[in-house]
């Protein structure tokens, strides 16, 4: 505890340790446990069976500035992946349950927020592979704005090199998230 108090005072001092924001807030294992459940629900009514295979990434933050955390969700494994990637969900409460307002079928990851908004929504974006190029296929940043009920493609952006629009990852590259169905 004596080296962690100064390294702690230190990455404040420095501006290296960020306050929460509203616009991006960590979750209960009660929130988490809750969007589980309704992906359970939402998912078999198209399944058969659970699928071992199928998991989930996912990411709270305030969308909307309201106040309640919105679910971001990356579901891989199962029939949600093809060879473009993976299925993306944005899920806002709604009464005891959840609101399914994005459902992306075709993203890579990071899922990102960005610092622009639409209607006093947050934009996101996702990654999309683009177009075949010789050997290698090239990937553009989708900005996904809210349209007064639903996200929805609002630009797309080609990705060069490492550079992104502003914002910050909410579901990184390499998160592979965790089994649904356990």
């Amino acid at each position: 505890m004596k080296i962690l108090f100064p390294c702690l005072v230190a990455l404040v001092v420095l501006g290296l340790a960020a306050p929460a924001t509203a616009a991006a807030s960590s979750s209960s294992a009660d929130d988490t446990l809750k969007v589980k459940r309704f992906l359970s629900s939402y998912f078999l009514k198209n399944e058969d069976t659970r699928d071992p295979s199928v998991h989930v990434a996912m990411a709270f933050a305030d969308l909307k500035g309201d106040g309640q955390l919105d679910a971001i969700v990356y579901v891989s494994g199962g029939g949600y992946c093809g060879s473009g990637g993976c299925t993306t969900l944005v899920l806002v409460p709604s009464a005891s349950s959840y609101k399914v307002i994005m459902d992306e079928p075709i993203t890579i990851r990071p899922i990102r927020l960005l610092r622009t908004s639409t209607k006093g929504w947050r934009d996101i974006s996702v990654i999309r592979k683009g177009e075949l190029r010789g050997d290698h296929f090239e990937y553009d940043e989708i900005v996904r704005s809210f349209n007064g009920s639903r996200y929805r493609d609002k630009r797309k952006v080609p990705l060069m090199g490492s550079a992104r629009l502003p914002g910050k990852d909410l579901i990184a590259a390499d998160n592979d998230g965790m089994p649904l169905y356990q």
